[in-house]
């Protein structure tokens, strides 16, 4: 063992307060290095999640005639498909108790509210709608009007105002109008045949989108499930296909 190891060893050992400082002064920079990474990781996430710059954004979105959960697999399995989910919305009037007393109102649903593949929110507060009178409103909501769990809102159905129980309070992702969610059974019963149905889709490869919205059309026109066309949704650009 040469003299200079010999003397560290000696040094660790023989000064013990010494070497305890050293350790610590270590550990303490490293561990706060961790915990400022750690804390930025989720601001960032969080800060990216309210500007709807998340990766849950759909990069296709087929608009079709009706939702056919035996066609899942069927669609799942088309080359370049990453992921996709079914998605019904319904838009009508929130009655307000501000003027003008209304405001355009957008409802979504998913098969599973708990677990969205595309376009997910997260709860804030509350549970998930069950009743098919029950709505989760959006955080930001509150806005228009204040609202809490257990509160009525009145929105308007085909046939007249229906009031719907707030059971949930949610945080959206770039949302640009008051939003709820409701289940599909939920919103089946308030819509009838005004909603809207669409099928979101993330690609590996975005190159391929309009190659890949083309498979995916001829699978639905095979089965007389497809409606009015498609639209590559992340950049807006709107695309007809042909029945």
């Amino acid at each position: 063992m040469s003299a200079t190891l010999r003397k560290s060893f000696a040094d660790v050992t023989r000064r013990k307060s010494r070497t305890l400082m050293v350790v610590l002064g270590i550990f303490i920079g490293v561990f706060g290095l961790t915990v400022i990474n750690v804390t930025e990781d989720a601001i960032s996430s969080a800060y990216a999640f309210s500007l709807g710059i998340n990766a849950d954004r759909p990069d296709l979105a087929l608009k079709v005639d009706k939702l056919d959960v035996a066609l899942l697999p069927q669609l799942a399995a088309v080359a370049n498909v990453k992921t996709l989910d079914y998605q019904s919305i319904y838009i009508t009037q929130w009655r307000t108790n501000t003027a003008p007393g209304h405001v355009d109102f957008a409802i979504d649903s998913y098969p599973d509210l708990q677990h969205i593949a595309i376009n997910a929110f997260q709860l804030l507060s509350g549970r998930y709608p069950t009743a098919p009178n029950e709505i989760v409103m959006a955080y930001e909501d509150q806005s228009y009007q204040p609202f809490n769990l257990g509160d009525s809102v009145t929105v308007d159905g085909p046939n007249g105002q229906v009031a719907l129980k707030v059971v949930g309070i949610s945080r959206t992702s770039g949302a640009n109008k008051p939003h709820g969610f409701m289940s599909d059974a939920g919103l089946a019963q308030l819509a009838g045949p005004n909603a809207d149905y669409y099928i979101n889709i993330r690609v590996n490869s975005v190159s391929q989108e309009r190659s890949t919205a083309t498979m995916l059309t001829q699978i639905l026109s095979a089965h007389q499930n497809y409606g009015a066309g498609y639209r590559l949704a992340r950049r807006s650009i709107g695309a007809a296909v042909a029945n």
